[in-house]
């Protein structure tokens, strides 16, 4: 379960750095690529912490999307004695 959630927040951050990729100014980027991380999230119904798209300063014209989410672990039972 672990193993696919990563997956979908991976995906969910890839469609939000393409999405804002596209944007002509930069602070609409923002507003296009958290939406599209936020409804591909919806869509696989997990919430996400929070979702930060942002111009990481690099030399050439770049989009970085971070995506955290707590993920809550259940072993009782799990381990004998």
């Amino acid at each position: 379960r672990g193993w696919m959630t990563k997956n979908i927040l991976t995906g969910a951050a890839r469609e939000g750095a393409r999405e804002a990729a596209v944007q002509e100014d930069f602070g609409d980027s923002q507003t296009f690529g958290t939406a599209r991380v936020n409804s591909v999230l919806t869509s696989a119904g997990i919430t996400a912490d929070s979702v930060n798209v942002f111009d990481p300063g690099l030399p050439v014209n770049s989009i970085q999307v971070d995506v955290t989410y707590t993920v809550s672990v259940f072993l009782a039972g799990f381990i004998p004695g």
